[in-house]
C-alpha cells in the first residue's frame, strides 16, 4: 500500500475514535482564561504556573530586555556565550535559595542532560 494511503488510513482511524488532535486558534493571550471566538474557556493546560505571562510588568521588562539584548539567543549559552544578565539572574537565584551558586535552564530538555548524565554502559 502506498505511503499516502497508509497515512490516510491512520488519520481516518484517529478521526473514527475522535482522537485526532488539531490546533485550537485562540483569540486571547494565555492565562487562567482564554477565548475561542465568542467562547470564554478555562485554561487547564498552561505552563504559565504563576500566571506571569499576562503580567504587564513582565511584558514591559521583556520588551526592554529584547531592545537591549535582542530577541533571541541564536543558540545555547554554551555555544553563543553568556551575557551579564544571565550571571546576575543566577547569582540572584543562588542568594534567594541560600545556595553557593545556581544554574538556570530555559526548558527541561536542556536541563536533563546536564543534571542526569547518560546511564553508564555495562563495564564502564
Amino acid at each position: 500500500m502506498p505511503f499516502d494511503d497508509r497515512l490516510q488510513e491512520f488519520l481516518d482511524a484517529l478521526d473514527a475514535r475522535d482522537r485526532r488532535r488539531t490546533l485550537l486558534r485562540l483569540d486571547a493571550p494565555t492565562g487562567p482564561w482564554t477565548q475561542e471566538g465568542s467562547r470564554r474557556l478555562v485554561n487547564l493546560c498552561s505552563n504559565d504556573y504563576l500566571s506571569l505571562a499576562g503580567d504587564p510588568r513582565l511584558a514591559k521588562a521583556a520588551a526592554e530586555a529584547a531592545e537591549r539584548y535582542g530577541a533571541g539567543s541564536g543558540a545555547s549559552r554554551l555555544i553563543t556565550g553568556n551575557l551579564p544578565i544571565h550571571e546576575e539572574l543566577e547569582a540572584e537565584a543562588a542568594r534567594f535559595t541560600g545556595r553557593e551558586a545556581a544554574l538556570l535552564f530555559d526548558r527541561v530538555i536542556t536541563r536533563t542532560p546536564a543534571c542526569f548524565p547518560p546511564w553508564p554502559a555495562k563495564g564502564m
